[in-house]
């Protein structure tokens, strides 16, 4: 029986068949490439900080345990490192063409999910940058490896 492929490696099968070889902690690592980011770990190095941002949607409840706010005030601290990621990742692409709400502009939490979405996508568009620079470390093995930036490494 053949194995079924998940959706994730029919994209990465069908990227390898396009001449992208999957990018590895050792190897030969010459583009065009398939490398894979976790965003979070490459903000950090963004944004020069050592602890976790709180910016993901669906987690802002869990950022605020020890002093419960409201809907409006987790929009506001979401929007308040939405902006610091947006103004980190211009440092480094110019011409984003995203534009941050106010809080008067968002109208529930759930709104918020496609910005984020937005932002991971920049942050992994600047690690594809930065690899294709040779300013990113693998960690991982001759199988996979997770890229970031070696600000971070």
């Amino acid at each position: 029986m053949p194995l079924a492929l998940t959706p994730i490696t029919a994209r990465r099968a069908d990227c390898i068949a396009l001449g992208f070889a999957l990018h590895t902690a050792a190897g030969n690592n010459s583009p065009p490439a398939l490398i894979e980011v976790y965003p979070h770990v490459a903000l950090l190095a963004l944004l020069k900080r050592r602890y976790r941002l709180p910016y993901k949607v669906s987690r802002s409840l869990q950022y605020c345990k020890s002093e419960p706010l409201t809907v409006d005030q987790r929009i506001q601290r979401l929007l308040i490192e939405f902006e610091a990621i947006k103004t980190g990742l211009d440092a480094e692409i110019t011409a984003i063409p995203l534009v941050i709400p106010t809080a008067a502009e968002v109208s529930s939490l759930a709104s918020l999910k496609p910005i984020e979405d937005m932002l991971d996508a920049l942050i992994c568009s600047w690690v594809g940058i930065e690899h294709l620079q040779g300013r990113t470390a693998g960690l991982g093995d001759a199988n996979a490896a997770i890229w970031i930036p070696v600000a971070v490494a």
